[in-house]
């Protein structure tokens, strides 16, 4: 009878052994979640504004000025819903198009305009500072 109590006490012993590194795994885990980080927070990662100096994206298909009398000019035409001004200003060279997902670099940035580079091309020019963030939402 003393045989049996003792291999179910090492039964016991082993089952609370496997219990305790089963949660000190878990633990570990956690941790180095918590170091590394989780796709789950990144997607929950706010898009932000994009200072100088940093890069960022367009988060939509964008007008770019390329001096600021252009900017102004094209805010005004697109206020005044005067798309064959804005279709001349592309034709002069005095605006292109920029992509939503396209990657700039910030030059200056401002509150109401952004002074931008496209990585992809070199171009510079100004957007409405509102449309160029951290990220892109979807």
């Amino acid at each position: 009878m003393s045989k049996s109590n003792s291999s179910g006490c090492g039964t016991v012993i082993f089952l609370i052994i496997v219990m305790v590194m089963i949660s000190l795994l878990a633990k570990g885990c956690q941790f180095a979640n918590d170091l590394i980080g989780t796709d789950e927070e990144e997607k929950k990662a706010k898009s932000t504004v994009v200072v100088d100096g940093q890069n960022g994206y367009l988060i939509q298909n964008a007008f770019v000025a390329i001096d600021k009398e252009s900017f102004d000019e094209l805010i005004s035409y697109y206020v005044a819903d005067n798309g064959d001004a804005i279709i001349r200003m592309m034709e002069n060279g005095r605006v292109f198009a920029g992509s939503k997902g396209e990657k700039v670099t910030v030059i200056d940035s401002g509150f109401t305009q952004s002074y931008i580079e496209i990585v992809s091309t070199g171009m510079r020019g100004y957007v409405e500072s509102e449309l160029v963030r951290s990220k892109i939402e979807e």
